[in-house]
């Protein structure tokens, strides 16, 4: 009994810091794209990471790696003077 205790701790205390180290990916983003500082998202994406953003009012965009992610959202917000991304909600399932 006492060993299901421990294995129950052990993948409590993952549980935990994996959702911890997601948060943390969404806001380091957020701070990237906030800096528009579009050379630091790299180490965020593996090599083979495609994004895909759904605009609404276009044609979705398929994003493959950071370099062409940043180069898409650079041009989606380079009118702005002012931008703030912030993330509103997460939601981690198992």
């Amino acid at each position: 009994m006492c060993h299901r205790a421990e294995v129950t701790d052990r993948d409590s205390l993952h549980a935990l810091l994996t959702h911890h180290a997601i948060e943390q990916l969404h806001t380091t983003y957020a701070d990237i794209v906030n800096r528009r500082a579009w050379d630091e998202l790299g180490p965020l994406f593996t090599e083979d990471a495609v994004v895909h953003v759904d605009t609404v009012s276009a044609d979705p965009v398929e994003a493959a790696g950071a370099e062409q992610l940043a180069g898409f959202l650079d041009r989606s917000v380079e009118r702005f003077a002012f931008l703030e991304f912030m993330v509103l909600t997460l939601r981690i399932e198992p």
